[in-house]
């Protein structure tokens, strides 16, 4: 989403290693992190630890070998699955998540509303991935935890 002007103009040559990465990709990388590891940290789970190093570290060695980062091709276009199934499933399942744990996702809620503002179309009202979808929305925290952890499965009352 960040990139999407260089996608849109990339003709299917568009690289996140070699033409993406920069300080605010990663800013904005580790504030949508941080949210994320609030949510999970508010289900009693740990979070592992932020990209940053890694996607900085590959900023720094992209000069020194960019034909290994070149193979790395992404998206042509926004239509991929990059956006339409990443946005509608993971950000669309991580915003309710923080929802039902009263955590405020707005990294995550605009970028939701920027890949769908971008595509001209609601990703979050087309996904059908949602809590109850996967049969976990009628559940409250220590029955999540039992499924999740044990397997221990509430069925809806």
């Amino acid at each position: 989403i960040l990139n999407a002007s260089a996608i849109s103009r990339s003709g299917g040559k568009f690289s996140l290693f070699t033409d993406g990465l920069s300080e605010g990709f990663l800013n904005v990388t580790d504030a949508l992190w941080e949210e994320k590891a609030r949510v999970y940290e508010a289900m009693g789970c740990k979070p592992s630890p932020a990209p940053r190093g890694m996607l900085a570290g590959v900023m720094d060695v992209q000069n020194e070998d960019y034909r290994y980062f070149r193979l790395m091709d992404g998206p042509g276009s926004l239509e991929h699955r990059y956006i339409t199934e990443d946005v509608p499933v993971g950000c669309y399942l991580m915003s309710q998540l923080g929802k039902k744990y009263g955590v405020a996702t707005p990294i995550i809620d605009s970028m939701i509303l920027l890949a769908s503002t971008m595509l001209k179309r609601d990703l979050a009202a087309e996904s059908k991935y949602t809590l109850d979808y996967l049969d976990i929305g009628h559940m409250n925290h220590e029955q999540l935890q039992a499924y999740l952890r044990e397997g221990t499965y509430t069925p809806k009352a």
